[in-house]
């Protein structure tokens, strides 16, 4: 959704200069482009950090007058956007992409909602740019200082307080038959269960974790934890006793990494309940 709006930041700008790069080197061959607004959905970090916020009773949001709105799409939905188009969208054209609501969500919405799902009470605190700004500002210096990269890049905080990521112009809703179908409180829910999942599994491997290394969804349980046979197996089994599930061999011998055995374990679920 960022290359609506070039001026906004370099981010911005590049996802504008990719579309017009598009369009120029097509000479003739059918082409389209999407603009998603912001997408969410297990394993995102971004959206992780948010609800360790609103966990921890604060429900954060731009001051911006008129308040700020965006549009928000669960990743599944994203993923089948992306299909439709492809498979039935009329060439040529940019399409922006929407979620539920044609007027997206208000901050203030996205806390509600946010609270409501992981039942907390967040506070609604409006933060002004100045405030802002001046955070970003000591992260970035003391990021430099220790040879850290920066965790914010140039022009993020034109994005966070601009008043308009709404989907509305030429809208793929309105080219093909594609609909979002995941409302932003299931998709929340769905984000949550994944995130406790993770947790829990992490909690299982930190007693193995001699490395102290950080461990993400990429984490390999052979090569970087250097996890045994046996280990894994007694992992397996916390599990299955934990979520009332039974792993099958042939899926433990395919897993490789603390995400793709998040993903076995919601398939399973799925499947056996």
């Amino acid at each position: 959704m960022s290359a609506r709006e070039p001026s906004v930041s370099p981010y911005a700008l590049s996802k504008h200069r990719s579309e017009e790069a598009v369009r120029n080197a097509s000479e003739g061959a059918p082409w389209l482009a999407l603009r998603l607004p912001a997408i969410y959905g297990p394993g995102d970090m971004v959206t992780l950090d948010y609800f360790k916020i609103i966990r921890a009773g604060w429900a954060l949001e731009p001051r911006t007058d008129p308040p700020a709105r965006a549009s928000l799409l669960y990743v599944d939905d994203a993923a089948a956007a992306i299909l439709s188009a492809a498979e039935s969208a009329a060439p040529g054209h940019i399409y922006e992409v929407g979620d539920e609501r044609q007027d997206g969500f208000a901050w203030s919405e996205i806390g509600a909602i946010l609270s409501q799902t992981l039942n907390r009470r967040g506070r609604r605190v409006r933060l002004p740019r100045p405030l802002i700004a001046a955070y970003h500002g000591v992260l970035r210096r003391v990021e430099r200082l220790s040879g850290r990269p920066p965790s914010v890049r140039t022009g993020q905080i034109n994005e966070f307080f601009h008043p308009d990521w709404v989907a509305r112009n030429n809208l793929l809703s309105d080219a093909t038959s594609w609909r979002p179908e995941t409302p932003l409180s299931a998709g929340f829910a769905k984000t949550e269960d994944d995130d406790l999942v993770f947790h829990k599994i992490c909690s299982l491997l930190d007693p193995l974790n001699d490395k102290g290394i950080k461990l993400t969804r990429e984490t390999d349980l052979i090569a970087d934890l250097e996890i045994d046979s046996v280990s894994v197996l007694d992992i397996v089994m916390d599990i299955e006793d934990n979520y009332d599930i039974s792993i099958p061999v042939n899926t433990i011998s395919e897993i490789k990494t603390i995400g793709e055995l998040v993903d076995a374990i919601h398939a399973i679920k799925k499947e056996q309940s």
